[in-house]
């Protein structure tokens, strides 16, 4: 089981992307177990847009694969603007995805 991959998004300028991503990820089903990701918090500016934190998976480089699989599909009914996220797994594979904007949103 992998529990030390990690997750950044990049600058996220839109509101309403922001506030979709944050709620994507605080009410993830695996948040707490395969999953734990949070703005990030400046010390001068309060909340920043980016979010940031760990993503597991049931092994040590299977993160990249289950992101693209699982979470991007969904991610992307909550975004208006394409997102950029880079992900590092355990195992020391990395990968930058491009989730697309829904067409929904």
């Amino acid at each position: 089981m992998s529990e030390c991959g990690t997750l950044i998004t990049e600058w996220i300028h839109c509101p309403k992307c922001f506030e979709g991503a944050k709620s994507f990820f605080q009410n993830h089903p695996d948040r707490g177990k395969y999953m734990w990701v949070n703005p990030i918090i400046g010390w001068k500016w309060g909340v920043l847009p980016i979010l940031a934190g760990k993503i597991g998976s049931l092994t040590s480089d299977a993160e990249l694969r289950d992101f693209k699989e699982y979470d991007a599909p969904d991610l992307t009914k909550v975004l208006c603007h394409p997102l950029r996220i880079a992900i590092i797994c355990d195992a020391g594979e990395q990968g930058v995805f491009t989730v697309p904007a829904g067409d929904n949103v």
